[in-house]
């Protein structure tokens, strides 16, 4: 699997990111790598959300929750338990978190 997260944000920003293992976990934004989080490690660690907010420097509007949607796609190298760690994660930075797996 490979994981799509948005995150709610003003209209005029799209804070839209995928997260790919290639082999390990990989913060990416179209085809700009932005972190390789895990290069010898291929599973997902929690604390991949704080370094890629920190990074990208993510600015949200404070009246709004803090949400996020994170979409998993079949195809890719991430497992399930990657998918549930990356839940996880998005949880303890605060976001109420809109999870749509594969069926």
């Amino acid at each position: 699997m490979r994981f799509t997260v948005i995150f709610d944000a003003a209209e005029s920003a799209d804070y839209s990111y995928g997260l790919v293992f290639v082999p390990g976990a990989v913060w990416v934004q179209g085809t700009r790598m932005i972190l390789n989080l895990t290069p010898h490690d291929p599973r997902y660690k929690l604390g991949s959300v704080r370094r890629l907010l920190d990074k990208e420097t993510v600015e949200f509007r404070k009246e709004l929750p803090m949400r996020a949607v994170v979409v998993a796609h079949p195809e890719g190298n991430g497992t399930f338990e990657d998918f549930a760690e990356l839940v996880r994660d998005l949880e303890f930075e605060g976001f109420r978190v809109a999870a749509l797996k594969p069926a």
